[in-house]
């Protein structure tokens, strides 16, 4: 496995733990283990298609922006769980988080692709 891989997985390890273990276990703790997952597999997909494919100009920023992502997903989702958010309200947040973060990525995949077609092209 990748290193990064392993950061990834070990960083949803402890996520799941600390849900679990400080948290009662009800329809709202449901749901944003629900996104936690998506997320986690949204970022272990982005870093082995995308950024294992040899090193380019936005690697870092990508990386970057894939970690943030993920800590920001776990600090909100304590948050939530901390405040007993009503489930619409929850569910609101956390799309709008995954949206700023798919966002994110596609401009920088976008950007990549733009870069190195002004690249190929002289």
């Amino acid at each position: 496995m990748k290193t990064n891989n392993i950061l990834i997985s070990l960083f949803f390890l402890v996520y799941t733990a600390i849900i679990f273990l400080l948290f009662p276990i009800n329809i709202n703790l449901g749901l944003l283990y629900a996104f936690s997952v998506l997320n986690f597999i949204i970022a272990l997909v982005w870093n082995n298609n995308y950024l294992s494919k040899g090193k380019s100009f936005n690697t870092y920023p990508s990386r970057i922006v894939l970690y943030t992502y993920l800590l920001v997903q776990f600090i909100v989702s304590i948050i939530l769980l901390s405040t007993k958010f009503v489930l619409n309200l929850s569910l609101v947040i956390e799309i709008i988080v995954l949206f700023i973060f798919l966002v994110l990525l596609v401009l920088l995949l976008r950007s990549k692709e733009y870069i190195e077609d002004i690249e190929n092209s002289e």
